[in-house]
């Protein structure tokens, strides 16, 4: 499996849609609004969480985060939450 297929550069030029990072790390972009998910499965659910939208969150931060919500359900642990960023 890939891994860190993104860039910082091309995150700017994407198009609509879903785009892997790899590791269950994904860039999703509709019209303006540009979001980290993380999709994972547990107990053999497959489930999806928000990392946080982007430039707030940036591509390092969202590895970051990929990477100690992997470590939680390893363990058969929920995922953190991560806090649902506020619309001005």
């Amino acid at each position: 499996m890939s891994v860190d297929k993104l860039t910082a550069t091309k995150l700017k030029k994407l198009g609509e849609g879903k785009h892997s990072d790899g590791r269950g790390l994904y860039f999703f972009v509709r019209g303006e609004s540009r979001l980290w998910t993380l999709r994972y499965t547990q107990n053999g659910k497959r489930n999806e969480i928000s990392l946080g939208r982007y430039p707030d969150v940036s591509l390092a931060q969202a590895r970051e985060r990929r990477e100690e919500a992997r470590k939680y359900y390893r363990r058969g642990a929920f995922p953190p939450s991560y806090p649902r960023p506020t619309v001005p």
